[in-house]
This record gives C-alpha cells, sequence and structure tokens, in this order.
C-alpha cells in the first residue's frame, strides 16, 4: 500500500501537469521545464504530493464523484487483493449500477489521481489504492462500525490479559517435569499426557487453545522428539534468557504474523479500525461481518469471516483485544497493550525482529514486570507470583512439582521431585542454594532439614560398569547387600561397599535402587583410565538446563 509519495515519485512531468490540471492546481514552468527544476518536476511533485495529504481535500473530491464512484473506490478497499483486478472491479460495479458505470466511474476516479493503474506479470491491470485514500475510506465507514450510544453493552465481557502467553510456560514445564509422549503419526501428546498439562493452566477446557501453544512450541523448535517423547530444545533455554517483554514480542510475531505475511487485508482493516477507534469505544462485530459481506461474493465472504474470527480469537487470547458478548454477536475494543504495541509497528513500518528494540521497551516494558522471589511454605508448599521470572519458573520447575497456576504459581516440593532434579544434571547443593537465594523469607527450618536430608541421599548410591554397586556409607552399603542378596543379585562382595552383579542385569539394578529409595546416579558410571570415575550422561536436551545454569552462574559470579 504506497502513499502519494511512492507513487508520484516516478511519475512523467507531463503526467503530474495533466493531473494537476484536472485539480485545478495552478503550476509553473512548462513541458520543457526539467524534472529537476524547481519550477519543473520537484515543485509539481511537492505540490501534488501535499494536495493528496490533506483530509480536506479528499473529502472534497469523495463528494465530487458521487455514489457511484465512491462504490467503486470502497469495491477495490474492501476486496481481497487479489480480487482488485480491473476487470472484477468493473463486473461487480456494472452488477450493481448498470452497464457503463464502472468505465464512468473509471475515468472519474483515474483524472482525479484516486485510483492508479499497474500490471501484474501475466499482463492483468490492477487497481492501486494510494494509502491516503484507504485511511480515508476507513475513516468514513468507521462510524458506521461503532456501537451505537444508549445500546447496553452485553454483559459477558473477556479478556484474557496475558494468560495465553503463561500457559506457554507451563506447557514447557509440563515437558520438563514428566515423560510426555508424542503420537507416531503426528507431533501431538497423548491425550492423557495434554490433559494434565491443561488442567493447570487457566483455560483447562479449552482444547483448541492448547493445540495452538503446543503448534507453535513445535514449529518454532522448542521441542524435540527423542524416543517418542518430547524434550525441550536448547533453543527453549536461550529464548528464556531474553527479558520479559522481547519474549512477549516474538511469541505475538509467532502467533499472528502468518496472518498478514499472506496478505490479509480484512486483517489489515481490522488493525485500522481498531486504532482509529478512541480506547472507550467497541466495534460492533455484526456490523463488520455485514461490511465483509457487501463487498466480496458469498463464497469469497465466507472464506474471510472464517480467517478473520480465528485471528479475533487469537488476538483476545493474546491480550491484544476485549470482548463483550461473543466474537459471533459481540464487539470488540482495544487494549492499551495493543495500542502501544502495533503504534511502535505503525510509526517506524518495520517488522518485530527489525523495530529499534529499545522503541518497545520503552512503549510496553511496563506491561511485563518481573519478580525474582517467591514464599517457600512450611507445608513445602512453593507460592509464587506469575509475574515470576520465566527463566526462574522454569528453573524452579525442574525439581518441583507445578500444582496450580491461577491468581499465583503453587509448587509442590516433594523428594520424588527434587531427586528428577538431580537425574536432570542439577546438584543438589545447587538446588537447595536456588531456594535460598531466591526465597522471599528464611526457609522454614523442617523445610530446610529436610531438604538438606534428601540431598544427603543423592548420589551416595551408584552404579559402575563392570557391573559394580559401590556404597559410600556402611549402613547403605548393608542396606544394598541385602537388597541384592534377596534378588540373587549378588556375585561377589569386592569390599564391605562395593559388590559385584551380573553385567545384565546392570539397568534392572539401578531401577530397583531408585524404587527403593536410594536415590542412586540417574545412570551407570563409566570408569576412566587413571581410575577416576564419571557420569556418563549425553549432552541430551534434560542436561540442557544444568550447562545453561552453569553459563549463568558463572556470567553473574
Amino acid at each position: 500500500m504506497d502513499s502519494y509519495q511512492e507513487i508520484l515519485k516516478d511519475a512523467p512531468l507531463d503526467f503530474l501537469q495533466k493531473l494537476a490540471g484536472n485539480l485545478n492546481l495552478a503550476t509553473k514552468g512548462g513541458k520543457r521545464a526539467g524534472r529537476g527544476s524547481e519550477d519543473g518536476w520537484q515543485a509539481l511533485y511537492n505540490k501534488l504530493v501535499a494536495y493528496y495529504s490533506s483530509p480536506d481535500n479528499l473529502e472534497t473530491l469523495w463528494q465530487k464523484i458521487g455514489p457511484s464512484g465512491q462504490l467503486a473506490l470502497e469495491i477495490i478497499h474492501f476486496s481481497e487483493p487479489y480480487y482488485d483486478e480491473v476487470s472484477r472491479v468493473h463486473e461487480r460495479l456494472n452488477k450493481i449500477l448498470g452497464k457503463r458505470a464502472a468505465r464512468e466511474a473509471r475515468e472519474l476516479l483515474l483524472g482525479w489521481g484516486l485510483i492508479f493503474l499497474s500490471e501484474n506479470e501475466y499482463g492483468l491491470d490492477y487497481y492501486d489504492l494510494p494509502l491516503e485514500v484507504r485511511k480515508f475510506i476507513n475513516y468514513k465507514v468507521l462510524p458506521l462500525l461503532v456501537k451505537k450510544d444508549g445500546i447496553p453493552l452485553p454483559e459477558q465481557r473477556e479478556n484474557h490479559g496475558l494468560f495465553f502467553w503463561l500457559d506457554f510456560y507451563i506447557l514447557l514445564a509440563g515437558v520438563l517435569q514428566r515423560e510426555v509422549r508424542v503420537t507416531q503419526t503426528e507431533r501431538v501428546f497423548y491425550k492423557r499426557d495434554r490433559k494434565k498439562i491443561m488442567l493447570c493452566q487457566h483455560y483447562p477446557d479449552d482444547e483448541s487453545r492448547y493445540l495452538l501453544l503446543e503448534e507453535v512450541a513445535w514449529a518454532n523448535d522448542f521441542l524435540v522428539e527423542k524416543n517418542g517423547c518430547a524434550r525441550l530444545s536448547a533453543k527453549t533455554w536461550e529464548w528464556l534468557q531474553l527479558p520479559r517483554y522481547k519474549q512477549w514480542l516474538i511469541f505475538v510475531d509467532w502467533v499472528i504474523n502468518h496472518y498478514f505475511q499472506c496478505r490479509n487485508i480484512w486483517g489489515t482493516h481490522i488493525l485500522g479500525f481498531l486504532l482509529t477507534l478512541p480506547p472507550e469505544k467497541w466495534l460492533s462485530l455484526p456490523a463488520l461481518y455485514q461490511l465483509i459481506h457487501k463487498y466480496n461474493t458469498p463464497s469469497q465472504a465466507n472464506y474471510i469471516l472464517a480467517n478473520n474470527k480465528e485471528l479475533l480469537q487469537r488476538f483476545l487470547w493474546l491480550g491484544l483485544i476485549e470482548v463483550a458478548g461473543g466474537l459471533e454477536q459481540g464487539c470488540i475494543r482495544i487494549t492499551d497493550l495493543f495500542r502501544r504495541y502495533f503504534n511502535v509497528l505503525l510509526q517506524h513500518d518495520q517488522e518485530v525482529e527489525e523495530t529499534d528494540g529499545e522503541v518497545f521497551r520503552e512503549a510496553i516494558e511496563g506491561f511485563f514486570p518481573e519478580a525474582s522471589s517467591f514464599i517457600v511454605q512450611p507445608n513445602f508448599e512453593v507460592i509464587a507470583p506469575l509475574e515470576l521470572s520465566p527463566n526462574l519458573f522454569m528453573q524452579l520447575s525442574t525439581f518441583t512439582d507445578l500444582v496450580s497456576a491461577d491468581r499465583m504459581f503453587i509448587f509442590s516440593l516433594n523428594e520424588k521431585a527434587f531427586y528428577r532434579g538431580f537425574t536432570r544434571g542439577r546438584q543438589p547443593e545447587e538446588m537447595l542454594k536456588f531456594l535460598q537465594e531466591h526465597s522471599k523469607y528464611e526457609l522454614p527450618p523442617n523445610v530446610l532439614t529436610t531438604v538438606e536430608e534428601w540431598a544427603a541421599k543423592m548420589g551416595k548410591v551408584s552404579l559402575v560398569k563392570g557391573v559394580l554397586v559401590r556404597c559410600q556409607k556402611e549402613e547403605l552399603a548393608e542396606q544394598v547387600k541385602a537388597l541384592l542378596e534377596a534378588r540373587g543379585w549378588l556375585i561377589e562382595a569386592i569390599t564391605p561397599q562395593v559388590f559385584l552383579v551380573p553385567e545384565n542385569r546392570g539397568e534392572e539394578c539401578l531401577e530397583l535402587l531408585e524404587k527403593q529409595g536410594f536415590m542412586p546416579h540417574p545412570q551407570l558410571i563409566a570408569l576412566r583410565a587413571g581410575g577416576e570415575d564419571d557420569v556418563d550422561i549425553d549432552e541430551s536436551p534434560n542436561t540442557l538446563l544444568a550447562r545453561f545454569i552453569e553459563a549463568a552462574l558463572k556470567k553473574r559470579g
């Protein structure tokens, strides 16, 4: 959608002179005036651009062209881009107004520079409508779409705020906390695993909403599939290091960007209407839907309506609009976050990633406060505000269970979850230190004592390839020895605290020790040359968190 400044800059002098003559604009110089002459092309160009930049001048032309010219402009403006072909516009006009109406309107609009012609690669002629004219048409139509004063609003109100974005983190946390199985035919979670994640989200019964979150996670490589289960990728942890408002900008781009990449002209109209409306006014959806039907064939209108109802639904989920009375017969209006976000885009006329991040920070950072602390209760519940830093939220999720996320995040701190953090590559001492550093108050004595007891158990029993079972404490060794003897796995006691078991029983032995509560190292330990042993864990997504935490601690230290 070029403005007059772009459209006219390549026009020859004689074209500008003819256009100025039609508009009764006084001009200096003749046809022999040079293109670069102050009295020639440049002066005429500046005068025409200034003329069309005035809404009063456009209003005057609007009145002069009459109903047929106004209808022609509206058909061009409100049709999908590939339907503004000259022949299609003429066919529609002649059908409504009678034969020759289209030709008369064409000559009138071309003569006054309200439309221009362009040719595509196949030689077909299309109408180009300057940006200033498009804005003017929206300005004329908008009063017909506004909910009339005095008519009460429907009682049912919806404003999702930033819950959709928060539920994306809950989805990622669900994958981190459990083995989430993936179907073989499509990259979607099994229904049982999906329901468990949805129970913690803000709209647990809206499966279409949840499936969009899952689609975003897969499409942007936040999730990878391994051995039939979903895992978080390195990209997830890199994204979590960004400021909260930047994460949201990227997230919004994922959710709605493709609607505008495919030249969704009605999506652009709706944005224009919403941004032009005063903050307290509401846009009538039935009136908007009637407008779509008015300027498109039935089949086109049905497609456009379905596409844009889906777009409005995503706007609602993202907290960009609020709805009264539902998306079928209700009305909508803009939120402050929506206005500030899109005003930055309109002012800079750039994509999100190309726009100066500092400009966005100043405009919307206030909507994204970050909390860096939580409260640990004596009953082993961890209560955190919804504004908790996403990075801290995900770190906390590695060794606690997310129970609820209504007005606050509520996590359960328990031994099984703590051991899960250990199996994900986090050291017990580091998890305890994390709780102490980010707890708003000192840890309750009973919680501190219990967590220290859990930490003391982690890794004190380990399996060594060979297969040797090694215990660091004598009292543990007696219990482990009795367990191995009962299973018939004990071949020999190498020392009072090291036992040899059959090599083919290694994985079973590890699983047995886990179930019996000995909390062994999560995998077999490989014996290295020189006598040193090390945990043989590959670079799987489950251990990526440990590396990012280590890097963050080094950076902070």
